[in-house]
Parts: C-alpha cells; structure tokens; sequence
C-alpha cells in the first residue's frame, strides 16, 4: 500500500517541476514548496478515493487529514475488491492531475468499473485481478496465487511490474507454506508482506 503513496507522490513530484518560476527560490524554499504541494496532492487524492469508493467507515471529520495509504486499507476492510481500489486510484490520480492542470474530466461512477486494461506505457497503474484481501484477524494483507503464476508474477501482480523482486520477501513471510521458491499452487494464499 506504501507504494500507492510513492506513485502518487512520484507524479506530483514530476507535474511541480515541470512548472516554471520566474525567480529562482533557494533550495530549501523549493523543497519546501515541493513537500507541501505533493502532501496536498496526495491529500486530493485520498479525498476523491473516499468518494470513488464510497467508503462508510471514514467519518467526515477524518476525511480533510487521512492519508492514502489509511483509505486504502479501510477500503480493504469494507471487502473493497484490490482491483476495485486500483481502477479508483488510477480516476482519482487522474481528476486531481487534471484538476491540477484546469481542465474537465468524467468523473463518472461507470468509468470505475471498467473491466482490466493492459496498458501501462503512460505509467499509470494498470487495475487487474490482484485477488487481495486484508486478513480481518491478523490486518496482513493476503493474496491468492492465480493459475500459471509464480511468486515473482505474484509480487510484480500486487506491486507492480517495477517490484518484482520482493519475491524474497514474500517467500521469507511464507516460509511455512512455500517449501521450494519455484514452486507455488493455484488457489494458494499467501500473505503480502
């Protein structure tokens, strides 16, 4: 989940500086003005998940400081569906991007359900079938391995194509289940460390 707040934070981060001053501001006052305009991106961002979502157990008062990274998770515990919460994320991200940059997008609920899209060139994040679920005893999150897919699959699937490698990790977290790290079964569920 931290990962959604590096991508979001990674766009913002790239949209402020493509923005031109006209005075040069030293370089504290420039990081400064970067860390405060992408805290308040991300914060647009969490808001209109809030709203893409739906989400019941957020309360109002809550909503104007909550961060990302929280919304994604209670939208885990209200039995949000991981696809669900990628395609949200990916309209959100865009309405803000947009907002930011003055012009008018559909923001149209249908828009959210879409089916899975394999286009990844424009760095979006690309919703499919991740099949993750938050573990209501333990708060891990859980993801079950898909027909043909290997743990290295498995991580690039739940963190994306750049995060492959963190299939040590998940390996590591489920050493008691996984006893050779090539081979893994369909159906199986593995906790996301």
């Amino acid at each position: 989940m931290k990962y959604l707040t590096i991508f979001a934070a990674l766009l913002f981060m790239s949209a402020a500086k493509a923005e031109t001053v006209t005075t040069a501001p030293s370089a504290d006052q420039s990081t400064e003005k970067n860390t405060a305009s992408i805290q308040q991106a991300t914060q647009s961002v969490a808001r209109k998940l809030i709203f893409l979502l739906d989400l019941k157990t957020i309360p109002v008062s809550e909503q104007s400081t909550i961060n990302l990274k929280d919304v994604v998770l209670k939208a885990l515990k209200e039995g949000k569906p991981m696809s669900e919460i990628r395609v949200a994320t990916n309209q959100a991200l865009q309405e803000v991007k947009n907002q930011a940059a003055g012009s008018a997008v559909d923001t149209s609920p249908a828009k959210a359900q879409d089916e899975p899209v394999e286009v990844v060139s424009s760095g979006e994040i690309v919703p499919n079938p991740a099949e993750v679920v938050q573990d209501p005893v333990t708060g891990k999150m859980i993801a079950t391995v898909l027909p043909g897919e290997s743990i290295f699959r498995l991580a690039q699937r739940v963190y994306g194509k750049e995060n492959g490698r963190k299939y040590i990790q998940i390996f590591a977290a489920n050493s008691d289940k996984i006893k050779d790290i090539n081979v893994v079964v369909e159906g199986q569920q593995l906790v996301m460390p």
